[in-house]
Parts: structure tokens; C-alpha cells; sequence
């Protein structure tokens, strides 16, 4: 419901000496929600909600009949169909009646029409409080902040009050995006090749193996700075539905190849506030009316408690982040995007990675490939291929008879031949050693032609 503006009048002191006013809002915190005023309309400050909304004007002049107060708005028009009705009081048993003589889209001008001092016999020190602001949600939103200024002046335009260091003006709220989210906890993990890429090395303990990792997204009530979370809302959005999608390689969770998309066992994974659905590249979180941080935890064990039964692959992932609401009349439906294809983490090797987008294992191809070691110790090498072919078919992983050798440049095409890899294929070559200290030289000659293959280190 609207309100009608009221303004109050009360003294408090004699004692001070006539300066500048001074102009504060209730808070200096005071939010509201864009989501919640989506829909075109206006937006009451309601001063009767805790305070929030009203202007105190701290007087430090003496005033009488005749006088006239003015309120110019600042970043947002005054809606124009209600006109505020202003009764004052004064301290001491007096009284002042203030009336309307103007109204603007940004502007407020009052005359005092009566005035009755109390016992103190002054009006210095007294307290002016203005509160049931409304205005128009365009403005508002376009401004994205509202701030006030006082001035006063008698009927013959001597200026009462007088603003010499800025005393006068005040801010009266901020207009900001109600809900924020983050990556609370990214899906950074190891991948052990001395484990063949079946498990994870414990980021705590190089000597032991997990199979567990997590992700932690967080979407919550704005925040200040990126700091103190903000209180409170006026005009808060109803209903919120937080979206999120993970974007990675989830096809190793699929127990059942035979059916389309990913069949998940119930123990592969764990969510915390949230329902999901799974996609080869992609997992869907929902949560429902909740503001809070969901947690996905992936199993990637498998027959073995200790090891997945297919290799883990080395990888990046992205979250985004959406709500659903409704604007604070329930009039408007919206979404807001909170974060876009973020990071969220890496799954990275205790080895070197690299790759090679393509080689012709087939007849009238002669392709060399060659892996370069420059640290001190064997490395043992595991090749991760895809085949070209109309249908998507998984990587294979093929485990070569041959390591690198330390300080040494070790030939792996007889290896790759003899693994049986065959067609047209790109490959990633993951060598257990120090990645700075490996390189890869990959090319094919046909009918005398060479084609040297630029391979990308990850």
C-alpha cells in the first residue's frame, strides 16, 4: 500500500549555533532490489518498515511562517498521481504545519504555515523526517541510486541553512542486482598416471590415492564489496529458483552404454540442496526457493574401491548460474544470469600432456612420431586416441610397450603400430615425467611429401 508522505517536526536543543543542515537517510545501506521491480510501475520507500526510507534533516536556523523547505530528488522522478500531506510537531509542546505548495518529478517544496514554538522557544536542533518516497521503477532503474538535498529559504529568499561543505545532501538508497553467486569450491583435482589415470593423487599426501572430488556453488543474497552480505532488500524478488549447469567430461559416470544419455548410479555421485540431470557434457542443478551453496560430489570409482574402472580424463570445467523469479508484486517473471561459463576447476596429471590433432595410421602414410625427455627419470607413456568416424565413438587408451627414456629422444611410432591403432586419428601422448621436460615431433611423409603436425602441450 502506499504512503502518504509525513514530516515531522521536533526540537531538541538551543544551544547550537545556526549552520548548514545536516541530511541523513535511515541507513546508509539501504537496498533495493532490481528483480524485484521488473515490473514497470513504482516503488514506495516505505518509512514505516524499520525506518528505511526516511529522510531526518537536522535544523541549524531559526525558522517561522512564511519559510519555504525544499527536497530535490536526485537519480529518480517522484511518482506523480500521490501528493504527500506534511504534519509537523515540535518539541516542547509547540507545533508546525508545513504545506505542499509544489511537486515535480524530483522535486519537493513546502511552506511553513503555522508555527507555535514550545517551551525552548527555538526551532534550531529540531529534526525534519520525510519518509514515504514513491517513485517510478524506470527512473530507478536507469539511475541505479537515489540521493536527496535540502535547502530552505525565507519568503524574501534569504537562504536558511546554508550548504557549505555538502552537509545538505544525502544518499537515500541503491538499486542493485538482489542475488550473487560464485564457484565456492572448485573441482581442482590431480590425475595420477602412475595409476594408469584411474584415481586422483591426494592433494595432502603425493604417496595415496582418492577417487572423491567436489565442486561447491554458492548462490546467495547480494553482497557489498564482495564482502558483507546485504540484509535486507526493499522491494525483495519472491520465489527464486537457482539453475546451474556444469560443463565437463561427465561420460565416465554412465553405467549403462546401452541407453541414451548418462544412467548415473545412485553412489557415483552426492548433491547437497539441489536435483540434477546428467548429459554426456554437461550436469543440470536445480534448487528450488533456495539460496545457498550446493555441493556435487563425484565418485569415480569403480569395481575397485580404490580405482575408476576407466581412465579419468585431464580437463577443465565451467559452471553457469541462473535464477528464476518473480518481481516483488508477483506480477513479472524474470531471470537473471549470475555467472557465465566461469571456472570452475581443473583436473590436471602429475605428468605431461600432449597433443596431436592428427595422424594417418592407413596404407601410402609413413608417420614418425618422436617424444623428446629432458629430465632424469624414465617416464612411462600412455596414448589416449580419437578416431575419426561419423559416429562418435569413446577415446581409446593404450598403454605403449616402450617409456620415454631420461635425457634421451625415444621413437614410439613401432609402438603405436603395434598397439594396433589404425585410420585416421588424433591422439594425446601422456608421459609420466615432469611436463617442462617433455616435447613431442609428430609428421607423416606421403609419396615423398612431409606434413609436420604442430602439437599443443596441456
Amino acid at each position: 500500500m502506499l504512503k502518504k508522505s509525513l514530516i515531522a517536526l521536533a526540537i531538541s536543543s538551543v544551544s547550537m549555533v545556526a549552520t548548514a543542515a545536516v541530511v541523513e537517510p535511515a541507513s546508509s545501506d539501504i537496498y533495493v532490489s532490481k528483480q524485484g521491480i521488473v515490473a514497470s510501475g513504482i516503488t514506495a520507500i516505505d518509512g514505516t518498515a524499520a525506518g528505511t526510507g526516511d529522510i531526518t534533516v537536522t535544523l541549524k536556523s531559526e525558522y517561522k511562517i512564511d519559510d519555504i523547505i525544499t527536497f530535490t530528488l536526485t537519480g529518480g522522478k517522484l511518482e506523480s498521481t500521490t501528493a504527500p500531506v506534511t504534519v509537523a510537531t515540535v518539541l516542547g509542546g509547540g507545533t508546525m504545519t508545513l504545506g505542499l505548495l509544489d511537486k515535480t518529478d524530483d522535486k519537493l517544496v513546502f511552506r511553513v504555515t503555522d508555527l507555535v514554538l514550545g517551551s525552548n522557544n527555538t526551532t534550531i536542533g529540531g529534526t525534519l523526517i520525510l519518509s514515504g518516497l514513491v517513485f517510478t521503477n524506470a527512473s530507478i532503474i536507469e539511475s541505479g541510486a537515489v540521493s536527496v538535498t535540502y535547502s530552505a529559504a525565507t519568503a524574501n529568499g534569504i537562504v536558511l541553512d546554508r550548504d557549505d561543505k555538502g552537509s545538505n545532501t544525502a544518499k537515500l538508497f541503491t538499486v542493485a542486482d538482489e542475488y550473487a553467486a560464485k564457484v565456492a569450491e572448485k573441482f581442482d583435482a590431480v590425475i595420477d598416471v602412475n595409476t594408469k589415470r584411474l584415481s586422483f593423487v591426494d592433494p595432502t599426501d603425493s604417496s595415496k590415492n582418492v577417487v572423491i572430488d567436489q565442486i561447491v556453488l554458492s548462490t546467495l543474497v547480494q553482497t557489498k564489496d564482495g564482502d558483507t552480505t546485504i540484509a535486507r532488500f526493499e522491494q525483495a524478488a519472491k520465489t527464486p529458483v537457482v539453475n546451474y549447469k556444469v560443463f565437463g567430461d561427465f561420460s565416465f559416470l554412465d553405467t549403462d552404454s546401452t541407453k541414451d544419455g548418462i544412467q548415473v548410479d545412485n553412489t557415483k555421485i552426492d548433491l547437497d540442496n539441489a536435483t540434477a540431470k546428467y548429459f554426456a557434457d554437461h550436469i543440470e542443478l536445480k534448487a528450488d526457493n533456495a539460496l545457498a551453496s550446493v555441493t556435487m560430489e563425484l565418485n569415480v570409482s569403480g569395481d575397485v574401491a580404490t580405482a575408476s574402472d576407466v581412465a579419468i580424463a585431464a580437463q577443465s570445467f565451467k559452471a553457469t548460474s541462473t535464477v528464476d523469479f518473480e518481481s516483488a508484486a508477483g506480477a513479472v517473471k524474470g531471470q537473471v544470469t549470475l555467472l557465465n561459463n566461469s571456472s570452475a576447476g581443473e583436473w590436471t596429471l602429475n605428468g605431461a600432456l600432449v597433443h596431436v590433432p592428427f595422424m594417418p595410421f592407413r596404407d601410402g602414410y609413413s608417420p614418425i612420431v618422436n617424444v623428446s625427455n629432458t629430465s632424469t627419470q624414465d617416464g612411462d607413456i600412455e596414448v589416449v586416441v580419437y578416431a575419426a568416424d561419423n559416429a562418435w565413438v569413446a577415446p581409446k587408451s593404450y598403454t605403449l610397450s616402450v617409456p620415454a627414456k631420461a635425457q634421451a629422444q625415444t621413437n614410439i611410432t613401432t609402438a603405436l603400430r603395434n598397439a594396433g591403432i589404425k585410420g585416421d586419428v588424433a591422439f594425446d601422448i601422456i608421459v609420466n615425467a615432469p611436463k617442462d621436460d617433455i616435447q613431442v615431433s609428430a609428421l607423416y611423409y606421403n609419396a615423398g611429401d612431409r606434413a609436420v603436425m604442430n602439437t599443443t602441450k596441456k
